[in-house]
């Protein structure tokens, strides 16, 4: 019954705020006159305190005590505004001209912004802080707080209501470019957007002018959800790319793309991930990408020597020992008995080698006749000789003795 009798009441040009159950309703004129005296008295009290604090303050240590007493007061204050009296507070600077005499001290400014994109994300309504600054544009220019609040506003509202948040930005990022190229709105909106409508996802990074457009396509193919959604996403993605001119910037961007739904489809694990991967046509190349990328950080976990060979097979041929040489490489620096006891179950020769010369090379510094105990496992030729060069070169810096004499036995000095 409130809800409809406040639809009747905004028709009539009265608006009342029913979102804190059990407080009094005040719709009467006397009742509405006296709230708004109340907006106008504490914004006037706002903007006092905030022109007794020195002008060229840039932050809490340049104040003498005083002053910087009233800047913390200053604070507390703001933390108790209500929607209404910040947009009463925002009304009064602007008609005031306030802004001019304070709006580029640091420490004020920000304290402003800050507060108010706190409020406005914990209060249920992110898309507010939009409005104002769609309504205030120069307390939002060029300022940090103003941007990371707007942001999250975005990433909130986009969440709730993504029609609604879409056709904001659309309308308005012309006007803040700087928050369509944020971290928040160019990854996080996007990859919210994609969960409902891949190719609208897709479809705004070029309509927005997203300055660095992979960065968006990574995160809506790395968040995407499993099943049809990141089959969508996938087809959505060749579509993006179509469009695009052969060359350089759509390869990346395809690769990007790819990059994104392989590893978004491995952290489902590894059944779920390879019965989507199957079917999904990535190429060599692209598989590849991905094992460089999880060669560079790889520990040798269960899991990750799962996907470690299920994607050698997959990678291209003649990429092969160099992709394995990088993993057993960075593997070895952090547990080479793991390491080693994987490359000895290899059964794949050209696999096996490349590790063998790889592991080699990494143990020389710390154990070099293990080193070249490894070495010596090669069929004798050229990967062998390479093999032992590396170990000699590499080998344990305060064991000058042994290194001479590995030297002149195999003919490096």
């Amino acid at each position: 019954k409130q809800s409809k009798l406040a639809v009747k009441l905004a028709a009539a040009g009265t608006r009342v705020d029913l979102s804190q159950a059990g407080k009094d309703i005040e719709i009467t004129k006397r009742q509405r006159g006296k709230r708004e005296g109340n907006h106008h008295q504490s914004t006037s009290d706002i903007i006092a305190m905030i022109r007794e604090i020195p002008a060229d303050s840039k932050g809490s240590s340049n104040l003498d005590p005083t002053s910087a007493a009233k800047l913390q007061s200053l604070g507390t204050r703001l933390k108790s505004l209500d929607a209404a009296q910040w947009r009463a507070l925002l009304s009064g600077i602007q008609a005031g001209q306030a802004y001019r005499e304070f709006g580029n001290t640091n420490q004020i400014h920000s304290a402003l912004l800050g507060m108010m994109g706190i409020y406005f994300r914990d209060s249920g309504q992110p898309q507010t802080i939009l409005t104002l600054a769609k309504q205030f544009p120069l307390l939002f220019k060029d300022n940090q707080e103003g941007r990371v609040g707007m942001e999250t506003g975005m990433a909130l509202w986009t969440k709730q209501d993504p029609t609604s948040a879409v056709a904001w930005i659309r309308e308005n990022h012309l006007n803040f470019p700087g928050l369509v190229n944020g971290s928040r709105i160019a990854g996080e909106m996007f990859s919210t957007v994609a969960m409902k409508d891949p190719a609208l996802a897709f479809q705004l990074i070029g309509e927005l002018g997203i300055e660095k457009p992979n960065r968006s396509v990574a995160s809506i193919t790395t968040f995407a959800e499993p099943g049809e959604n990141r089959t969508a996403i996938l087809a959505a993605l060749r579509r993006y790319v179509s469009a695009m001119p052969m060359g350089e910037e759509r390869d990346q961007a395809l690769n990007v793309g790819a990059n994104g739904l392989i590893t978004g489809a491995m952290m489902q694990g590894f059944e779920v991930g390879t019965e989507w991967l199957n079917q999904a046509g990535f190429t060599p190349t692209q598989f590849a990408l991905q094992f460089d990328q999880l060669a560079a950080g790889s520990s040798g976990s269960v899991s990750e020597k799962q996907w470690i060979d299920w994607l050698i097979p997959r990678l291209p041929q003649g990429e092969m020992s160099g992709s394995v040489g990088k993993l057993v490489t960075s593997w070895a620096n952090k547990d080479h008995k793991s390491a080693g006891e994987w490359i000895s179950g290899q059964a794949n020769a050209v696999v096996k080698n490349a590790g063998i010369g790889a592991y080699s090379l990494a143990v020389a510094a710390h154990e070099p006749a293990v080193a070249v105990q490894w070495a010596m496992t090669l069929p004798a030729g050229t990967s062998r000789e390479q093999a032992l060069e590396g170990v000699y070169k590499n080998w344990l810096p305060t064991d000058a003795v042994g290194m001479q004499a590995f030297g002149k036995q195999h003919g490096f000095e």
